[in-house]
């Protein structure tokens, strides 16, 4: 199946080996200016980057290691989030249409299938003044693995959940076209309906779970209600004191709390 796009992977620089397509990326944006959706993936990224200085690892030649060059100047630097919800949005978009309704954007922008992690994505942006410049969209996506480090306890693949082994280069082609719907989407600044989306899609919205305030290490019972513009995660939470209970919304942003997996 051929998906058809009007410029993400338009362009598509293939390396066979590179410690980072992000870090890549970065210098070409130095030298040159790239077409925007240029495309860098490469089948074996052995030092890629993740989320708050994580590591992403991922076997050579069986997922998909890529990153994505857009200009999105038309949003200001305080709207980078909405950027990052429609990244996700398109992420999920595609790996809904193979895996199912199990898929969902875990805050703020990690894929999972049902309590278990199958892709993660880091962006990264340079500023012009008081808008974005430049943003680099980095994504990892378990497809064909077939085994993770055991400490990788919440990691899991296409192949695992499906038992298939899959053409990179489709999915790839695929991804972009998703990817490209929910930017155009953006770009027309849709954003009552990419937030939406988003809501209805978040891990755990509106349900009650465990979670760890990271500042204190204590455990709470909360409920997701919302994410702010700003991309703060909004909890609602519920404690007793003395014989009362009380209700209240606390507001955290990333590293402030962690989710409790069971």
């Amino acid at each position: 199946m051929v998906y058809n796009t009007l410029f993400v992977g338009k362009v598509l620089i293939h390396l066979d080996k590179i410690d980072s397509t992000n870090k890549y990326a970065t210098q070409l944006l130095r030298n040159e200016l790239l077409s925007e959706g240029t495309i860098i993936s490469t089948a074996h990224q052995f030092a890629g980057k993740g989320q708050r200085g994580n590591t992403w690892e991922c076997e050579a030649g069986q997922n998909i290691t890529l990153s994505i060059v857009l200009y999105p100047r038309f949003l200001l630097a305080y709207q980078q989030f909405l950027l990052s919800q429609s990244i996700s949005l398109g992420v999920r978009d595609f790996a809904a249409g193979i895996l199912g309704e199990g898929v969902c954007i875990k805050w703020p922008n990690d894929i999972y299938y049902k309590d278990k992690k199958i892709t993660g994505i880091l962006i990264e942006n340079s500023l012009s003044g008081k808008y974005l410049a430049s943003s680099i969209v980095g994504i990892g996506i378990n497809v064909n693995q077939a085994h993770f480090n055991p400490a990788l306890q919440y990691a899991t693949s296409f192949h695992q959940i499906t038992g298939r082994i899959y053409d990179l280069s489709d999915l790839t082609q695929h991804l972009a076209h998703c990817i490209e719907v929910r930017y155009l989407q953006l770009k027309s600044m849709r954003l009552d309906r990419l937030q939406q989306d988003y809501l209805s899609k978040l891990y755990r919205f509106g349900e009650w779970h465990s979670f760890i305030d990271t500042a204190t290490e204590i455990p709470f019972l909360g409920k997701i209600v919302d994410v702010q513009k700003d991309g703060k995660l909004v909890i609602e939470v519920k404690e007793t004191v003395g014989d009362f209970l009380k209700s209240e919304k606390r507001v955290y942003g990333l590293k402030e709390v962690k989710f409790v997996i069971q």
